[in-house]
């Protein structure tokens, strides 16, 4: 997978998900074999569907673009997936074609 997000991108996320998800979840849900589990060899406009539309628990679907891209870059951060220059874009057309896996997979 090449760079699809900044990482400017990813420590907004990261600040998100602190504040917005770890009341819930740990990273290591969305990393490392627990990502692969569910995620590897998965469009990455699957993982954008289930953040942007049922995250947070207690408010689902409450969630800006901007906040969902920056999670999902934070999580493919924390699975050392390659930065780049432009920031990832909520464009389910576009997310449909990339597929998530970490780099050594």
């Amino acid at each position: 997978m090449d760079g699809i997000y900044t990482a400017d991108q990813a420590a907004r996320g990261a600040g998100l998900f602190t504040s917005l998800c770890e009341r819930c979840h740990s990273i290591q849900e969305f990393s490392g074999r627990s990502f692969d589990a569910i995620w590897a060899g998965v469009p990455a406009a699957a993982l954008y569907t289930r953040i942007a539309n049922t995250m947070p628990l207690d408010q689902p679907g409450s969630l800006g673009l901007p906040q969902v891209t920056a999670l999902m870059a934070h999580i493919f951060a924390m699975n050392e997936m390659p930065t780049g220059n432009s920031p990832l874009v909520a464009d389910i057309d576009w997310l449909m074609g990339i597929t998530m896996a970490r780099p050594d997979q």
